[in-house]
């Protein structure tokens, strides 16, 4: 499949999420779309969620942003939050701490909205 010349913003909330965390993490890194940017904020764990975050942001400098969070606010008030403070982009793909996309994942989805 042909690599489509766009970037993506994934939006990630996660809570306690450590089990699932970095499979799905490096998931996103195995992309063959590698134009992606990673808008991250941890609601308050109680596990090591928000190490993991900010480790793979340390490994990815570039490509990741960890929004600070002081309140449990839930999922839905945090995917609020994620899109009030993404940079501005073309697509948006919002995801969940315990998936692991398949390397084609971007591709194929920016291809049939394309």
């Amino acid at each position: 499949m042909e690599i489509i010349n766009e970037k993506v913003c994934i939006l990630l909330p996660t809570y306690n999420g450590e089990k699932f965390l970095e499979e799905q993490l490096a998931s996103y890194a195995n992309q063959k779309h590698q134009d992606w940017y990673l808008v991250a904020m941890d609601d308050c764990s109680s596990d090591d969620s928000l190490n993991i975050l900010n480790n793979f942001r340390d490994k990815y400098p570039s490509k990741v942003l960890v929004i600070p969070n002081e309140d449990n606010i839930g999922v839905h008030k945090a995917f609020e939050k994620l899109i009030k403070n993404a940079p501005d982009f073309n697509y948006y793909m919002f995801s969940d701490q315990d998936d692991v996309w398949h390397p084609e994942k971007i591709n194929v989805l920016l291809s049939k909205l394309i």
